[in-house]
């Protein structure tokens, strides 16, 4: 019997139709896994392992972010480190494609020098500190590390050294001593932010007390004119007759 007649099983016997599934929308960040670990945790019948996933995040313009994701699958620690690194996106201060002026960090054992570059110069760095500066839009920069070359350390002191970059106008706000708060703001901003706030709400208390109070609703009106027309019930007038014959 030639095929796709019906003889086969199935309704029509043919070729089955291919499902087109939708392609995944595009995230506006960029994902670089920067370095993969396995990790062994010793219990009472054996070993076990895990996979721990250090990645970077970015939208290769002036933001990035870095997260550290531990799981039983690689695929579930990467994903949980991209989740990480999204929550700890931060703002860099640049240059044009470069740092703006030369900045060492530290982290534990790690240091890192980052120094601005000319144009055309390109990202002259290893290890870890390369994906987090291509992420954020840096394309001529040098880095240096000192001590420990754990890449751990090194995406995290990289990483600190980009929050760290300050603006030209921030710096010298700074330089002309003007105080900073525990959370890193200009004490001045936060007190003229309250001054305004206390007008604004200053002023919409004084636009309520001229407007009056407020009009009473005429079904409210209607209904308590209804509530006095009530007429006496017959247990009231019973009463009354009870005191009569009382007296």
């Amino acid at each position: 019997m030639p095929r796709g007649t019906g003889g086969g099983r199935g309704t029509g016997g043919g070729r089955r139709e291919r499902r087109e599934y939708a392609p995944a929308p595009e995230s506006e960040f960029a994902e670089e896994v920067i370095h993969i670990n396995r990790v062994a945790k010793v219990v009472k019948g054996g070993r076990k392992f895990h996979f721990t996933a250090l990645v970077a995040v970015g939208d290769r313009h002036d933001r990035v972010g870095l997260g550290y994701g531990k799981a039983a699958e690689v695929v579930d620690a990467i994903r949980k480190g991209v989740d990480e690194a999204k929550r700890n996106m931060v703002y860099v201060n640049k240059h044009g494609t470069t740092v703006p002026y030369e900045i060492k960090s530290h982290y534990c054992a790690s240091t890192i020098i980052l120094r601005p570059a000319a144009k055309g110069h390109g990202i002259i760095a290893g290890g870890s500190a390369r994906p987090l500066l291509a992420l954020c839009g840096m394309e001529d920069v040098t880095a240096k590390f000192i001590g420990s070359r754990n890449p751990v350390n090194c995406a995290r002191a990289t990483f600190q050294a980009l929050k760290r970059i300050e603006t030209a106008d921030r710096i010298k706000r700074l330089r002309s001593g003007e105080k900073l708060d525990a959370a890193g703001r200009f004490v001045a901003e936060e007190s003229r932010a309250a001054a305004q706030q206390a007008i604004a709400e200053f002023g919409a208390e004084e636009r309520a007390a001229q407007a009056g109070p407020e009009p009473v609703a005429p079904r409210a009106a209607k209904g308590a004119e209804k509530r006095r027309e009530v007429p006496p019930s017959d247990d009231d007038d019973q009463g009354d007759d009870r005191d009569e014959v009382d007296e």
